[in-house]
Parts: C-alpha cells; sequence; structure tokens
C-alpha cells in the first residue's frame, strides 16, 4: 500500500496547523488582555453623584457612590459660608 503523503508533506502540513493554533491562541490571548484592562478601568471609575440642596440657611451636600446592584448614600451637612458667626 502506498502512502497518501510524502513525509516532507505531512511536516508542512503539521507546521501549517501549528502555526494555525499559535495565531488562533494569540489572537484569543490579546481578546482576553483588552477585556482584563476594560474590566480593570470600569472597577476603579467612580460611580459618584454630588447634589447639593438648601435648606433656610443651610447647604446640604449629598455624596452618592452608586455600585451594581446597590446605591449607598452619603449625606454630608454642611453650613453656608455666610451662616457662620464670627
Amino acid at each position: 500500500m502506498q502512502a497518501v503523503w510524502s513525509a516532507e508533506e505531512a511536516s508542512a502540513l503539521a507546521s501549517w496547523l501549528t502555526f494555525a493554533v499559535l495565531l488562533g491562541s494569540l489572537i484569543f490571548a490579546a481578546r482576553q488582555v483588552k477585556e482584563a484592562v476594560r474590566l480593570r478601568e470600569a472597577q476603579t471609575r467612580p460611580f459618584v453623584v454630588v447634589d447639593f440642596d438648601t435648606e433656610g440657611i443651610l447647604l446640604n451636600l449629598t455624596i452618592r457612590k452608586y455600585r451594581l446592584p446597590t446605591c449607598t448614600g452619603y449625606p454630608i451637612g454642611l453650613r453656608a459660608p455666610h451662616a457662620v458667626n464670627p
């Protein structure tokens, strides 16, 4: 029985298949790194809302830090500069 492919042809095919697998792995790794960077930047980006509200002579500053899926509020009461007695 005669071989379908010669040794040189089989070796060339194996080399091309190895190259194709390596190229696919590099593309996959590059996409994973890109996604990891995107997720890291999204994680460190603050989602903060600052709100000013007045009640008479008081100035209320409310800072809310939004996180998924919950929302946490941090109210801070400040006096307006003109309301401070010397």
